[in-house]
């Protein structure tokens, strides 16, 4: 189990910022395959459940906000993750539980996620 909170800070250039965000994440895994453990194992696979929950402030704009900006929005993301010796390779397709977007701020869709990492 992971958990993390995140508060971004956004920065203003020519008039414009990006309105301020702070996360919440928390992630579930459980190994799937092996069941058994040897020490001739090639890699594990396990499965995943990820949770985002995501505040963003309204943006500014010169010296105003943007009314369809920001808002809060609640994400689960089912996924799979392969481990090998070397490397990880591993995929999630987030899910909008929870979306409540200021005035008409656009909204997410299904959000597909895939990464590789190599250890040195």
């Amino acid at each position: 189990m992971d958990a993390q909170v995140l508060y971004r800070e956004n920065g203003r250039h020519d008039g414009f910022a990006a309105g301020d965000e702070i996360r919440f994440d928390a992630s579930l895994q459980t190994r799937v395959w092996p069941q058994e453990f040897s020490s001739g194992t090639p890699g594990f696979v396990y499965a995943l459940l990820e949770s985002n929950l995501i505040n963003r402030e309204r943006n500014q704009l010169g010296n105003g906000t943007d009314p369809d900006s920001g808002g809060t929005q609640w994400l689960l993301a089912p996924g799979l993750q392969y481990i090998g010796r070397r490397w990880i390779f591993e995929g999630t397709v987030q899910l909008p539980v929870v979306s409540n977007p200021h005035g008409n701020a656009l909204e997410d869709d299904a959000i597909v996620r895939v990464g590789f990492r190599r250890n040195f």
